[in-house]
């Protein structure tokens, strides 16, 4: 979004270079982007520079303002990208530091197309992949050789830039038909490849596009379900297509999903693949999901199907359970200690752990009698550093020690460390009550 200022000053170490609007403007390039102004300036020869400052004009008056260059774009890009400190004026804060604008010479041998008009139907442009896309659905009889039958009067180059002049002599040459798809997996009936020739000064710059089709694609819909048919409500996942991820799908309150799909093979990361053709496709899944009891742990992490974690409250007895649980291989963890893997490969699964160690269960006040409440309590002893959570209403905490020994117990405010005293570990489990000194 514009904030009113308008930078015509690159300073480089001093070093003053004076900047002009791109052309490209007009082509809704996203951030500001600039030229340095003479033709003779090569951005490079700026590349050892150490420090970088703009002038704005915001209004009718100028500011420098720092500015810092990314070090990508400036050993591997064609324009320098900026981002500039902040403009304050009394309370007023224009601008931040995500916001950036890039600088460009004009030595560049290519130019960005400004304006074309198609006399067939509404095109689209993408000046990253060089590709016009029509944007009318065509059906699965026709292709856009029927549509362009005279391929350079249908579409037509009106204006382009080339080192930040504006030139309407482009014109469109070497027209080929090509008739396999454009799509893997086949999602259109052929597409166009072209050339876009300029002549600047008896020099012929020649850049190569294609025009193609928007890609058919139809509506997948159904129920995601569990293996006893339960719906699985308002969850995501990830839809596969011929192994990479496709698009997410998320189902309502009554486990039903859709989504929009091309032609070829899907799958859901678990669950069973289905082929789109031309056509809708109505395809309830069900994803291989079983119950599991257990007497001990807290956190499922899934190995090779999803990333993230599943979470279980510990029972006062010792034991938890999860619902549904994907099947597959996952590591058992008590906090951030790995006590063990479980292979979930049907229902009822039940699995028993023993963690070795001591449990402190203490109960927190603050020193105004009030219990310790959404905060992390810490029970540190050296090197050694243990903490729970606080999120329920009694103040109790939960931690598992590897040895005998002192603790202390705190938790930190703002930077400030607030301690509630100490507990000794012996050889077996404590409990204990503290309040903050």
């Amino acid at each position: 979004m514009d904030n009113g200022l308008v930078f015509h000053t690159l300073i480089a170490d001093g070093k003053e270079y004076e900047l002009e609007n791109s052309l490209t403007w007009k082509n809704n390039e996203i951030n500001w982007q600039y030229y340095i102004k003479s033709d003779d300036v090569v951005l490079k020869d700026l590349r050892d520079t150490k420090e970088y400052k703009v002038v704005a004009r915001y209004g009718d008056k100028d500011y420098t303002l720092d500015c810092v260059v990314d070090r990508y774009t400036l050993y591997n890009g064609t324009a320098y990208e900026f981002t500039h400190s902040t403009l304050q004026i009394g309370n007023l804060l224009i601008g931040s530091s995500e916001d950036s604008f890039t600088v460009s010479d004009k030595k560049q041998d290519f130019y960005y197309i400004l304006s074309y008009t198609s006399t067939k139907g509404n095109v689209n442009f993408d000046s990253d992949a060089n590709l016009f896309e029509y944007q009318e659905m065509l059906d699965n009889k026709k292709s856009l050789k029927d549509i362009f039958t005279e391929f350079a009067k249908n579409l037509q180059i009106q204006q382009v830039a080339y080192r930040n002049k504006c030139y309407t002599n482009a014109v469109i040459k070497n027209v080929v038909w090509n008739d396999e798809s454009y799509y893997p997996g086949g999602g259109d009936n052929g597409y166009y490849s072209f050339d876009i020739s300029l002549t600047v000064d008896g020099k012929k710059i020649t850049q190569s596009y294609k025009l193609i089709e928007k890609e058919r694609k139809y509506t997948v819909s159904g129920v995601l379900k569990m293996e006893d048919g339960t719906p699985i409500p308002n969850i995501y996942l990830y839809v596969r297509k011929e192994g990479a991820e496709y698009s997410v799908v998320y189902t309502n309150d009554k486990g039903e999903y859709s989504f929009q799909a091309s032609k070829g093979t899907y799958c859901f990361k678990a669950g069973e693949s289905f082929t789109v053709d031309d056509g809708p496709l109505k395809k309830d899944i069900t994803l291989p999901v079983c119950a599991m009891y257990s007497e001990s742990s807290l956190c499922l992490y899934l190995d090779g199907f999803a990333s993230g974690d599943i979470t279980a409250d510990l029972k006062a007895d010792g034991s938890f359970s999860f619902s549904y649980v994907p099947y597959g291989t996952y590591t058992m963890k008590l906090d951030d200690k790995d006590i063990g893997t479980v292979t979930i490969n049907s229902a009822d699964k039940q699995q028993d752990y023993t963690i070795n160690g001591y449990q402190i269960a203490v109960v927190v006040k603050e020193a105004n009698g009030e219990f310790a409440r959404d905060k992390w309590i810490h029970v540190e002893k050296d090197e050694k550093k243990e903490y729970d959570y606080v999120d329920n209403d009694k103040g109790l905490a939960l931690v598992i020690v590897d040895e005998p020994g002192t603790y202390e117990v705190c938790s930190y405010d703002n930077g400030n460390r607030i301690c509630y005293g100490t507990v000794t570990v012996t050889d077996k489990n404590v409990s204990c009550a503290l309040t903050a000194e």
